[in-house]
């Protein structure tokens, strides 16, 4: 998504009403306040129309970016999210109309020119004569910075065992797919196993020269053995140089990349998609 502040609606567009007396207006039927609920919610939360001007704001918004509530509602989302523009918005859109929510990560601007990533969560608001979508916004710098360490080790262990002919190591911080990509981009021959501590579970997947040529999981053999092992969740792992077994499982693709792309794509489906 491109980065850009949202513009005023076009000509050939309808002009947004102004909602904010409606927003505020109280629940239909409830003792609880639309403002008592909005300065409830932990996260720091932007109401704005559909063009994105901003509507609302709660306090954990205002002390998260900085700026005050009139501040705030002089502003369209575009000069809070670095990456809000018209399609954005388009995106939220038709996310709702599909069912989903709109969960995205982006560069928050705060009031002195700073920005910090954050995680946002869109969703639709109804109102009596109108609708408009309620941003969740939560600050992920330390999120990011674990992430980032996490890389930097991840980088360190499969530089060492690069190196290496023989090498082992916990899954808790690299994944079966990063030791298969290292070992296929270093052209390794051996053998590669994969276990899981709390049941015993076993998986192992042969290399000749990067490629993987026989795989087992279970009773699984071949290419489901493999998609099998990425899906694992085993702890620990170790490859070992060896002579490749023959004959290859005549299912496995020459490609250990494009093997690699199908088993990651199963693994997000499995996992629920949006």
């Amino acid at each position: 998504m491109s980065t850009g502040e949202m513009s005023s609606p076009s000509p050939s567009e309808p002009e947004a009403d102004d909602s904010r007396p409606t927003v505020r207006q109280r629940l239909t039927g409830h003792s609880l306040s639309y403002a008592g609920l909005l300065e409830s919610l932990y996260d720091a939360t932007l109401i704005t129309d559909r063009a994105g001007r901003i509507l609302d704001s709660n306090r954990q918004a205002q002390k998260m970016t900085h700026y005050t509530r009139a501040e705030l509602e002089n502003m369209v989302l575009g000069d809070v999210m670095a990456d809000a523009d018209v399609r954005l918005m388009t995106t939220i859109d038709a996310h709702w109309e599909t069912g989903w929510f709109t969960v995205l990560e982006c560069r928050c601007r705060r009031w002195d020119g700073s920005e910090f990533p954050a995680e946002i969560a869109a969703g639709c608001l109804r109102w009596n004569d109108g609708r408009g979508w309620c941003f969740t916004l939560r600050n992920i710098t330390r999120r990011k910075q674990a992430e980032e360490a996490i890389r930097k080790e991840v980088e360190l262990q499969l530089q060492r065992a690069r190196g290496q002919n023989e090498f082992a190591g916990q899954l808790h911080i690299v994944s079966v797919a990063d030791i298969v990509q290292m070992i296929d981009s270093s052209g390794k021959s051996g053998r590669l196993e994969i276990t899981r501590s709390g049941d015993g579970a076993t998986a192992t997947l042969s290399f000749d020269t990067g490629r993987i040529v026989q795989a087992a999981c279970g009773a699984c053999r071949g290419a489901e053995a493999f998609y099998a092992a990425l899906a694992l969740g085993g702890d620990a792992f170790r490859f070992q140089p060896a002579v490749a077994p023959s004959p290859a499982d005549p299912d496995l693709p020459p490609s250990t990349m494009n093997l690699l792309l199908e088993g990651m794509r199963r693994l997000d489906e499995a996992g629920g998609g949006h």
